[in-house]
């Protein structure tokens, strides 16, 4: 137990909805709004989110509905979007995925591409090899010299795999196909790569996390059906810290579930409520200026709250120290820490 009271646990901190949440206001802002009335606006920066990533205190968020990407750029405290103008221009942003350089990666659906953008938005580079995939998702490793392209197809479709490219485009490898056995897949939903550069895939259909080392070979696989601990029931996202924990989002729970690097459950976090029951995705990062703490970012993709008034938006959660629930896999799932 010594060990588990260092562990984090996890505290709700606040809600990103629009650009007021991290803007701040200057004396001349607050002067001309009280001679003139005028309110910050509180729209929301999205319509239908499908993904989160986070790193050096920038939230990237795809924006469906509007055919870009959001970013909260906390330490400048402003709101921009790209993915405007050609030849990066978006059409159906469903995935991304950052680097250790701060490159981000975005799996567009309608284009079947994945396009590649510095920090800013500024577009790089368009990986080849993809248009035959009808809905890509995208993992990548820190160092940007693999990137994984999901393929989760759909139930009529047995070409379901992961294809892996090197940081120039070509493609290098190709890791499972369709079925239920180890290194196999059932609609995989999403990628995500661990500090040692393990690939873990969210196999959906076969309700489990598989993983595989940089050469494609299947290490392990954990998860179940079912609405016990450590179980899943839809699983959504999927996101691995700095440290190797692996974080699993359930549409069905409505919350996010963490597990060690083996597999063994650590902690779930969050609830469905009555207006809140989908948990589409979710993301670690580390929080600037220091890396002392880490930030998760889920997004709820629910329809708006009568109480609270937040809709689409995604929620921080930081850890204190008061140490991890550790939670025997098998318990009945209750829907709360």
């Amino acid at each position: 137990m010594a060990a588990a009271a260092r562990r984090a646990r996890f505290v709700y901190e606040f809600v990103l909805r629009s650009a007021v949440d991290i803007e701040t206001s200057t004396a001349q802002d607050r002067l001309r709004r009280t001679l003139t009335g005028e309110r910050p606006s509180d729209d929301a920066a999205f319509v239908k989110p499908s993904a989160v990533a986070a790193r050096q205190g920038r939230i990237y968020v795809t924006d469906t509905a509007n055919h870009v990407v959001v970013v909260f750029d906390v330490p400048r405290r402003r709101l921009f979007r790209f993915g405007v103008r050609e030849p990066g221009t978006l059409r159906k942003p469903v995935a991304l995925a950052l680097d250790g350089q701060g490159r981000v990666y975005v799996a567009d659906a309608a284009r079947r591409e994945v396009l590649v953008y510095d920090a800013l938005g500024l577009w790089l580079s368009t990986i080849a090899g993809t248009t035959s995939l009808p809905d890509p998702r995208v993992a990548v490793s820190r160092e940007g010299d693999r990137v994984y392209v999901i393929d989760r197809a759909d139930n009529d479709n047995d070409g379901q795999r992961v294809l892996v490219f090197d940081a120039a485009g070509a493609k290098l490898a190709e890791i499972g196909r369709r079925g239920s056995g180890p290194g196999e897949f059932n609609v995989p939903l999403q990628g995500a790569i661990g500090p040692d550069g393990t690939l873990y895939v969210l196999d959906a259909g076969n309700f489990r996390v598989q993983a595989f080392d940089r050469e494609g070979r299947f290490l392990r696989a954990f998860g179940a059906a079912g609405n016990a601990l450590g179980q899943l029931a839809r699983p959504r996202g999927l996101a691995v810290d700095d440290e190797g924990n692996v974080y699993v989002t359930d549409a069905s729970f409505g919350n996010f579930q963490v597990f060690d690097a083996a597999g063994r459950l650590l902690l779930a976090v969050g609830r469905a409520g009555a207006s809140d029951r989908r948990a589409a995705s979710v993301c670690r990062s580390a929080s600037p200026p220091t890396r002392r703490a880490a930030s998760t970012w889920s997004i709820s993709s629910s329809p708006r709250s009568r109480s609270t008034g937040a809709s689409n938006r995604p929620a921080r959660l930081h850890p204190d120290a008061r140490g991890t629930l550790l939670a025997e896999p098998g318990s009945r799932w209750g829907g709360s820490r």
